[in-house]
Order: C-alpha cells, then structure tokens, then sequence
C-alpha cells in the first residue's frame, strides 16, 4: 500500500517557500472524462464547482459535485475527479500548505480551530451541499479568492491569507440585499 501511497504522490509545487497556495481553474476537456487523476499530496485543497458537475472520488467515499458545491480535501487524502460524459464542468481549486494559515506560534487560534482540522480530529464535511447557508458562504470565498488572485493589486496575498477583503465584500453584498431602514419621524 505505501508503494502505491508514493506512486500517486503529487510533486508539483503549489505556490512557493513563502507564499504556499496556488490557485487553478479547471476547464472541460470534452476528449477525456477524467479531470484530476487520481493522486495524494501534502496540502490542503478546495474544489469550487462553478459549473456543471462531476463525480468526485476521496479515498473510499463518492459523490456528485454540483454547480455551487465545493469539496474539501484535507491533507494526504487520496482524491480524482471524473466528468461526465458530454458534460461540461469547470472547477477552481485552491491548493495551499497547512502552514499558510499558521502562524509562528501556538496561539488558541492553532490550538482549537487549525491543528485540529489539520490533525482530522475535526473534520469538514467533504463538501458542502448546494442551498445550505455553508455552501454560500464557501461560493462566495471561493469566488473572491479567485478575483483576488487574477488581480493581483498590490497586497492581495495580505488581503487573502487574513480573508478581510473576502469578509469586507460579503458584508457587503448582504447589505444590498437588506431592505432599507425607515425612519419614522416624531412629527
């Protein structure tokens, strides 16, 4: 098994030494039904399905990942993605060390939100389900990561890495959508 384990070990980068993420779009290539063969790495990944859909394998477990879905992968977990035939689907993966979101010490915010997700001792669902407030939220990041990316503004990697930009705009977008206040007026 660990020779298998090493066959299927992905070696390309993902970013660099310091600045650990890369950001990729997946188009449809009509011509192969496979996607994203079947491989492991050390880093964390999110697979955004911006559109149509596909069936997404992670180490025993299958399902259908839909427009508006994202699955996450945690690190060394076997994952492929496979197309349906004639469908079109394209996806945005995010791909990132664990250590981007560490820090240089074990503060609480390490010790009771990053190394247990690290560790598997918490888990995420392995994707989020489309209509649910989660799958949203996680649409919306996913999205803004990628407008950052092409970008590219000075600072991006600061406003990606602390995800203010990413909260600041769906703050927001939420506040279009709430109904104005009226003022009524004592006279």
């Amino acid at each position: 098994m660990l020779s298998q384990m090493n066959y299927r070990k992905e070696t390309q980068p993902h970013g660099d030494e310091l600045f650990p993420l890369s950001i990729h779009v997946f188009e449809t290539d009509l011509q192969s039904t496979v996607r994203v063969y079947c491989h492991w790495h050390e880093e964390v990944e999110l697979f955004y399905a911006v559109k149509g859909e596909a069936v997404f394998h992670m180490d025993t477990e299958t399902f259908l990942l839909r427009e508006g879905e994202t699955a996450f992968v945690n690190a060394n977990r076997l994952h492929e993605v496979e197309g349906i035939d004639g469908q079109e689907f394209t996806f945005l993966a995010v791909v990132f060390q664990p250590r981007f979101l560490s820090g240089t010490s074990l503060d609480r915010i390490q010790q009771q939100y990053i190394e247990p997700v690290l560790s598997s001792e918490i888990r995420f669902p392995s994707k989020t389900e489309r209509g649910t407030r989660l799958a949203e939220k996680t649409a919306q990041a996913m999205q803004e990561i990628r407008n950052l990316q092409e970008r590219k503004e000075p600072g991006w990697e600061l406003l990606l890495k602390s995800g203010r930009d990413i909260t600041v705009r769906q703050k927001r977008t939420a506040e279009k959508r709430m109904p104005q206040r009226i003022t009524v007026s004592a006279e």
